[in-house]
């Protein structure tokens, strides 16, 4: 008889619990693997017959909208994200899946300059050209300018989003939304499509935007800005970050100070679309590698301690 988590419904009931987020859910899903059993281990009956009735509701969600839920197990599950510390246990899908290109997440503030919005559109018809899907927020700013001339250029761009499927945010950005899925896209998020934006949510969903992808690229912020949350996860996933040289005029600039501030932490400055393509075909080298590493996680997700230890 096959193990309960070779179900979506097991994933989606450990994501259900309260109190147990990613890593402690992931490190439950083992030890149930590792022990066998009905449920998994240490939790009551009643508290797990409790998340088994809100997985239940949370995929008759996902039915009703139209959102496709992927489980850490699964093997459609997208294989870079799989390699982050935290990995959602279940990624809720609408719209086709980015499995088969390289990701260019592309992210900044929500006022930018004309420069900026000018940079950022630059850098998604670099990804376009190259073949790399682009990764952003859907916010205002930066992150819409990234996923419409990624569109405009061919390509094909999704979305990370903060909240459930149905309770987009802002609102106006729901036509672009549905734009990216028709030309090829689609929008992720950790949480059931019902699921409202709650501030902090924005915040956990900016590491999946970096997991996601080969490198991250943050076109202007400030030093407190919400795209400095992605940035970072980039360099703790090991993952490349890019910034853009800015102007003189421009240097001093409070939505550049951020990106000075990147700089001494480790992020790499690209002066030109030239550059940026050539750094982004160096990247593609470690995809295959990263896929590897991504399919051994998964392959020893299922196999007993027994033999991993021999």
């Amino acid at each position: 008889m096959p193990h309960p988590l070779a179900a979506p419904l097991a994933w989606v009931s450990l994501s259900a619990l309260n109190g147990v987020g990613p890593v402690k859910g992931l490190a439950l899903a083992r030890a149930w693997l590792e022990q066998g059993g009905a449920r998994p281990p240490r939790l009551s009956h009643e508290r797990w017959a409790e998340a088994r009735r809100l997985g239940e509701r949370r995929l008759l969600s996902c039915e009703r909208a139209g959102v496709q839920a992927l489980s850490y197990a699964c093997e459609a599950y997208p294989p870079l994200l799989r390699l982050i510390d935290g990995a959602p246990l279940v990624i809720y899908s609408r719209g086709a899946l980015p499995q088969l290109r390289p990701q260019l997440a592309c992210v900044g503030t929500r006022s930018p300059s004309e420069w900026g919005l000018g940079c950022a559109r630059e850098v998604a018809a670099v990804a376009a050209a190259l073949g790399f899907g682009l990764c952003s927020g859907l916010a205002l700013g930066i992150d819409a300018a990234a996923h419409e001339a990624s569109l405009d250029a061919g390509g094909a761009t999704w979305a990370l989003l903060g909240s459930g499927h149905q309770q987009l945010s802002p609102p106006r950005h729901r036509g672009l939304a549905e734009r990216l899925i028709a030309e090829g896209g689609g929008l992720l998020s950790e949480y059931p499509p019902d699921a409202p934006l709650h501030p902090g949510q924005l915040v956990a969903r900016d590491r999946l935007q970096s997991g996601l992808s080969l490198a991250t690229f943050v076109v202007e912020s400030d030093r407190d800005g919400g795209a400095l949350y992605a940035a970072r996860a980039a360099l703790r996933q090991g993952r490349a970050l890019f910034v853009p040289v800015s102007p003189a005029e421009r240097a001093a600039h409070p939505k550049h100070r951020g990106l000075r501030l990147l700089e001494a932490e480790g992020a790499r400055r690209v002066a030109s679309p030239q550059q940026l393509a050539s750094a982004l075909q160096a990247q593609r080298a470690s995809l295959e590698a990263l896929e590897r590493e991504s399919a051994e996680r998964l392959k020893g997700l299922w196999e007993p301690r027994q033999e991993r230890l021999i």
